[in-house]
């Protein structure tokens, strides 16, 4: 059996940074000539994906010095002291574009992948933790939790979350190796074998497998020969490995006891055999190895190397990062697309989604505005006190079980784990926001309105919870309010499409103001001028001039 003490250390080969799970992300605006803090931070990130990690903290040390409120530039700086091996510059780096942004998904897993590393297993959960709910359909960030997670000894949750990673990609190795650890450590090893073989199929030269599947079949005297032949191949890696002396007198020594010498020819006669007392036997030949040669088994590792991996992903954008394209965000249904937690951003309801032909429609009477008498209500808006802080550690506990519930589609146990975190740290954002998502898909729309309103108290700026919660409000008939806080958003957010879109949609269906809602589709328009809904909007433009 494979000793425990093998089954959670982490090897690293050279000092690259982490990868990521997108690429070429936040940068794209910083083209041509422009100012020199934007040039500084192009120029920097374009070092960082050559690898030349000293000329990129020189260019990056500028950019943040000229542009100190910019979270990219810091998360691109931390990318530079990250590979130039400098850890303590890196986690500072990161925290502090954390702090401008605490929403920088990249900055979120580059930091976990540096606790990781540091072998700093609950800073790496907690970040890991954030990640996936920020992103939960990134099938890296939940093999990253699930390797954290093993290393608390968290089994249950670690296969969880490998799981979940081969849900949403069955074809990503470390995850298939995270999973052949986790089986090892169960000391399933038939399951453990298959799990590295999966690994490498997908990725025949990933390291951390060939060695992992090396070990594994070493213990079972029927595999050994597999186990020669994995470790021959691990040898043969370009760069070579960081354990390369360890595996490499394991491979001889394991050829020895395969292949054993042939004894030499005698060179006389042997002597005749006197006949004596009967003596005790004789020793057995085969002796072990003296002490100098004896070869303990490497840990089984979780990725001693960085096999070839996507571009690093230095920054989120403004909004959102989607592996896919933007989903409809004007009708409800779960996107699995969005940056948010849990995968989930509401949607204007089926009355804001409507064609906005609609109203311009013979026998179709836009709805009564909510300034001139309509049954629509104002919002009672609440005076909440400031957010106290509480057991972050256990809030964030009970995020990730939230987290995992609704991917299961345990609504109503979601939103009871996302409850008691908030209970158990008023000031955590996430867990507010998370109620919110969750409170919504459930019809519950008073608790939603009021944990869309807790996560604003905490981050006032957030696009995210705003938005949610003018769609909120619009579904509680709360129309006015909506479109109070929509434009909010929009003073701080001009170019957010679906922002025009549902503003322009209330202001046409229900507050009576087409003026206004001219106003947003044709920014939307210009925004976005292939939506599916153009075409409509555009008929609409012609029938109210």
């Amino acid at each position: 059996m494979i000793p425990p003490s093998l089954m959670v250390t982490n090897k690293k080969r050279g000092s690259s940074p982490p990868m990521t799970w997108a690429a070429l992300l936040g940068v794209l605006w910083l083209s041509g000539c422009g100012p020199p803090g934007p040039n500084a931070l192009l120029k920097g990130d374009r070092l960082n994906r050559q690898g030349d990690y000293a000329a990129a903290t020189e260019a990056l040390e500028k950019a943040v010095e000229l542009l100190p409120q910019d979270a990219r530039a810091w998360n691109h700086l931390g990318l530079a002291y990250h590979g130039a091996g400098r850890p303590s510059d890196a986690a500072r780096a990161y925290q502090q574009a954390l702090r401008l942004d605490r929403n920088l998904i990249a900055g979120r897993y580059n930091l976990g992948c540096l606790h990781l590393e540091q072998n700093n297993i609950p800073a790496a959960l907690a970040e890991f933790t954030s990640f996936v709910g920020l992103q939960p359909n990134a099938a890296e960030g939940w093999a990253k939790l699930g390797r954290a997670q093993l290393r608390a000894s968290q089994f249950e949750a670690a296969d969880q979350s490998f799981r979940r990673a081969l849900q949403l990609n069955a074809r990503l190795a470390e995850a298939w190796n995270g999973m052949g650890m986790l089986q090892a450590q169960r000391r399933r090893d038939a399951e453990a074998l298959q799990c590295f073989g999966a690994a490498l199929r997908e990725q025949p030269e990933y390291a951390p497998a060939l060695l992992n599947l090396a070990i594994v079949s070493h213990q079972h005297s029927n595999h050994r020969a597999q186990a020669l032949q994995k470790y021959r191949e691990y040898l043969e890696l370009d760069p070579p490995p960081p354990e390369r002396d360890a595996v490499q007198r394991m491979a001889r020594q394991l050829e020895r006891e395969l292949h054993p010498p042939e004894p030499p020819p005698a060179t006389s006669p042997p002597p005749i055999a006197m006949r004596t007392t009967p003596s005790a036997a004789s020793p057995a030949t085969n002796k072990p190895a003296p002490p100098s040669e004896a070869v303990s088994a490497p840990a089984i590792t979780e990725k001693p190397a960085p096999a070839p991996q996507p571009p690093v992903a230095t920054s989120a954008p403004p909004v959102v990062a989607e592996p896919a394209p933007r989903p409809r965000v004007e009708q409800v249904r779960v996107t699995g697309n969005e940056t948010f937690i849990v995968a989930r951003d509401v949607a204007p309801n089926a009355a804001s989604s409507m064609d906005p032909r609609a109203s311009a429609a013979p026998g179709n009477d836009p709805a009564p505005s909510a300034t001139s008498g309509s049954r629509a209500g104002r919002y009672p808006y609440r005076s909440l006190p400031a957010p106290r802080a509480g057991n972050r550690d256990e809030a964030q506990r009970l995020l990730a079980q939230g987290v995992l519930s609704h991917q299961q589609f345990r609504l109503a146990e979601a939103i009871e784990h996302y409850r008691k975190a908030a209970q158990a740290d008023s000031s955590y954002f996430e867990a507010w926001y998370n109620l919110g998502v969750g409170a919504y898909e459930a019809g519950d729309t008073a608790q939603c309105l009021t944990a869309y309103e807790n996560a604003l108290a905490i981050v006032p700026d957030s696009l995210k919870a705003r938005y949610n919660f003018a769609v909120a409000l619009e579904r509680a008939n709360y129309p006015f309010d909506a479109a109070l806080e929509l434009e909010k958003l929009l003073a701080a957010h001009a170019d957010e499409a679906r922002a025009h879109l549902t503003l322009a949609n209330l202001c046409a269906e229900r507050l009576g103001q087409p003026d206004k809602a001219r106003t947003h589709y044709l920014r939307f328009l210009v925004l976005d001028p292939q939506h599916p809904q153009a075409t409509p909007i555009r008929y609409w433009l012609e029938a109210n001039p």
